[in-house]
């Protein structure tokens, strides 16, 4: 998992990204502690099939979420957390990368819509936004 998430993070063949590779690799094997909370996770529940689509959100071990002074341990606690306030609401669960209209605010322009938008280029940025979209 670990080697497959850096070459996810690093696809490029080159040395530069090589040496990432192994960076993180070395890195996510010394703080597998700090993501335990990740592997302990029901393989049925939402967070399971985002850690499964995003190559085990090894990415909490590499990059900054939310906070880029926080660890790894108060990353994953914060995603883990997230998905516990998430799982009992049901208007609350979109599945990644789509998104769920929420109210159509065409009296003020036509076509704007409030909506919830899980993009995947917004992993590091929190799981859950909330757009305006035309």
């Amino acid at each position: 998992m670990i080697w497959q998430a850096a070459c996810h993070l690093y696809p490029t063949p080159d040395p530069r990204s090589l040496a990432r590779r192994l960076r993180f690799g070395w890195r996510a094997w010394r703080q597998r502690a700090e993501w335990r909370a990740l592997r302990a996770v029901p393989a049925h529940s939402q967070l399971g099939d985002v850690i499964r689509q995003r190559q085990g959100l090894m990415h909490l071990v590499a990059l900054p979420y939310l906070h880029r002074d926080w660890n790894v341990r108060q990353r994953v606690e914060t995603v883990v957390s997230h998905y516990r306030f998430v799982e009992p609401a049901p208007w609350l669960q979109v599945p990644s990368g789509t998104r769920q209209v929420l109210v159509r605010l065409d009296d003020w322009w036509a076509d704007l819509s409030l909506q919830f938008d899980r993009p995947d280029w917004a992993c590091t940025e929190g799981e859950l936004v909330l757009s305006l979209f035309l």
